[in-house]
């Protein structure tokens, strides 16, 4: 069975991402977004603690195991990683290529400048394939 060339997500956490990025520039952001079957979602926030912040991400392992955990609880499946670019386009850069390590995941990237939008892709075997975003209220 094929991959979707789409994703949903809502409005919330399209919102929410958003704010995350500018909340955090000029370091990237990154976070999880969680499902459960019913379509309800989450967004899981995660610190950045990687080398150089404002070029690449490196999401805390502490963060990562109490989203897993709350995910658990709450009964998600883990549908989205994103993270920002501050200052860059809004499509995956040689780092995030190497570093998408969930193939079945979709990878959100949120720009900031020129102007501000938000992208999806799965990235599997070092190449990027860009899905439609949609948002649902």
């Amino acid at each position: 069975m094929g991959q979707r060339n789409w994703v949903v997500i809502g409005r919330e956490i399209y919102y929410g991402i958003i704010t995350h990025a500018r909340d955090e520039a000029p370091r990237e952001c990154c976070g999880l977004i969680g499902s459960r079957s019913d379509g309800e979602q989450t967004r899981y926030p995660l610190h950045n603690l990687a080398h150089d912040p404002t070029r690449e991400y490196f999401a805390a392992p502490e963060d990562i195991f109490r989203a897993m955990r709350e995910m658990r609880m709450r009964r998600e499946r883990l549908i989205a990683i994103y993270h920002s670019h501050p200052r860059g386009e809004a499509r995956p850069s040689a780092t995030d290529l190497a570093m998408a390590f969930y193939p079945e995941a979709v990878y959100l990237i949120a720009a900031l400048e020129p102007e501000t939008e938000l992208r999806a892709f799965h990235l599997r075997s070092g190449t990027p394939v860009e899905l439609s975003l949609q948002l649902k209220d």
